[in-house]
């Protein structure tokens, strides 16, 4: 019996494990649970992007920019431009100059203390770097500047100054320190030209006689009188001139160009501008004295303490 059982037993137990063995294999399978199949989405298959062509730099063409025509500028009618006048005459003083405009304006410009300007204005630091009109002179036809004093020749032959007025140089008939606007030089209508020394003044009349006014103190009125005491607030006549066709006042003298060409002149002589071949104070002269060697000129000018002529 327990010989022939071993066989059986060992059959038995061969069986039982190989039936334990298949049962592990299936014991795992769950039951094919309708498992909705997660589906992994199958990986899109991008259509193929053209690779990124990394665009070829677009070649900007070298724009020579078009040099921007900035249209020109509309055109804007010019302004008009002020009236154009001639200027017939310029005349400087010690710090101030005129002019005087065809049509009879002076305008002047300058050191106006003593308002030798003419514009109403005056004072220690009163100056105009532009030339200002003088006030109520309309018709000149001739001007003259002194030390700080101007005048003016009218159409009419009257005489109008303004400015410094210490000696009369004004010749208005009136003692005063200055005038800042123009005053008329009393007596005289028939004037052709004017010319102003550092204080005095003197006016050539058509009849070729010369009048001054103002300081005396060196004879320069040429009256026949010297010293401050015949100082003149009006004109007086010079004496031995009748036909003077030209006039020119000094700082302190005065010459005149007379018809034939010869020259005449009076005042100081400090440093020998009365031309007479005499030099110093002493030889000053308070009549006319004629200027050695010169019988033809035609033109007279006077500064401080000289004397020039322009000749034939």
């Amino acid at each position: 019996m327990k010989s022939g059982t071993a066989p059986l037993r060992l059959l038995f137990s061969f069986t039982v494990a190989a039936l334990i063995f298949a049962g592990c294999g299936s014991s795992d399978e769950t039951a094919p649970t309708t498992t909705t199949a997660t589906t992994t989405a199958a990986p899109t298959t991008e259509a193929p992007t053209t690779p990124t062509t990394t665009a070829t730099p677009t070649t900007t063409a070298p724009t020579t920019a078009a040099p921007t025509t900035t249209a020109p500028p509309a055109t804007v009618a010019p302004s008009p431009e002020p009236e154009r006048r001639d200027i017939l005459d310029v005349v400087a003083g010690f710090r101030h100059a005129c002019l005087l405009y065809e049509g009879g304006e002076v305008w002047c410009w300058g050191e106006n203390e003593n308002g030798q300007l003419g514009d109403g204005e005056f004072g220690s630091n009163v100056y105009s770097t532009v030339p200002v009109r003088v006030q109520d002179i309309t018709d000149a036809v001739a001007i003259g500047a002194g030390w700080e004093h101007t005048c003016a020749v009218h159409a009419t032959g009257e005489v109008s100054c303004w400015g410094d007025d210490s000696h009369g140089e004004l010749g208005n008939g009136e003692e005063s320190d200055f005038q800042p606007l123009p005053v008329k030089v009393v007596g005289i209508d028939d004037a052709v030209d004017v010319t102003a020394g550092h204080w005095h003044t003197c006016a050539l009349r058509e009849n070729g006689s010369i009048s001054c006014w103002g300081a005396d103190h060196d004879g320069q009125l040429g009256n026949g009188q010297i010293g401050d005491e015949f100082d003149s607030v009006v004109p007086v006549e010079v004496t031995g001139i009748s036909d003077a066709v030209a006039v020119s006042a000094g700082g302190e003298h005065t010459c005149a160009v007379h018809s034939t060409g010869e020259i005449s002149c009076w005042g100081d002589n400090w440093k020998g501008e009365l031309g007479t071949g005499q030099i110093g104070d002493e030889f000053d002269s308070e009549v006319p004295v004629k200027v050695s060697g010169i019988d033809d000129a035609v033109g007279v000018s006077s500064g401080d303490w000289h004397t020039c002529a322009v000749r034939e």
